[in-house]
């Protein structure tokens, strides 16, 4: 175990941990342990991080978005997964779909123009404050 200043979900220190599901490791996640006391009793939290070297197995059969702990995620292909996978459900739509599909486009570009703008002018105040 290894002590953590600030555990990624909720914010308390803890200790960093795997913990194996079956016997054969398999399912190995990664966890922080949080001890406290209460009353004079000592009491334990945790909170889960996600697969150790993996892809949330489970998940990942339905919603394929490359899903993985907080401590190894890639937004970037997350983002990109989910996209891909609207615009497959569009191209590949049948006639009574395109109607609902098209509402999720128009949703998911207005939200992406969106942050295409907040990601711009965070670019702008990051590259001044770094000269």
């Amino acid at each position: 175990m290894a002590k953590i200043e600030k555990c990624p979900r909720c914010g308390s220190p803890g200790y960093l941990e795997t913990h194996c599901t079956d016997r054969e490791g398999r399912y190995c996640y990664w966890r922080v342990v949080h001890i406290y006391k209460v009353a004079g009793k000592t009491r334990r939290k945790v909170c889960y991080l996600g697969p150790v070297g993996r892809d949330y197995f489970y998940v990942e059969k339905v919603h394929k978005l490359a899903l993985t702990s907080i401590l190894q995620q890639d937004i970037s292909k997350i983002v990109y997964n989910a996209v891909s996978k609207l615009i497959d459900a569009a191209r590949s739509s049948k006639t009574e779909d395109k109607p609902r599909i098209l509402e999720e486009i128009k949703k998911v570009r207005k939200i992406m123009e969106q942050l295409i703008i907040e990601l711009k002018e965070i670019e702008k105040e990051t590259a001044t404050t770094n000269i």
